[in-house]
């Protein structure tokens, strides 16, 4: 691989990574984003073993794991919704 592949491959790398982290800042689990970051076969392996396959569980976990919950309150008036 010659130095402009090289820099091809880090720079598309560099894209997915600030895809992904961008993603979380943005609370984006549902896995039509995360599709666009994950093959539907992608891997999360955790440091306990467990293991995470594509990505509508991949988003079911980071939700999960980041205890960010949405509560919905409605009033005659207005609808809340709490992140």
């Amino acid at each position: 691989m010659n130095d402009q592949e090289k820099f091809q491959y880090t720079i598309a790398i560099t894209e997915v990574v600030n895809r992904y982290f961008a993603a979380l800042d943005q609370k984006q689990f549902d896995a039509t984003p995360l599709r666009q970051i994950f093959a539907d076969d992608a891997k999360i392996v955790r440091s306990n073993g467990a293991i995470t396959t594509g990505p509508k569980e991949i988003g079911d976990s980071h939700r999960h794991s980041c205890g960010w919950r949405v509560t919905v309150i409605q009033t005659p008036l207005q609808t809340l919704t709490i992140f």
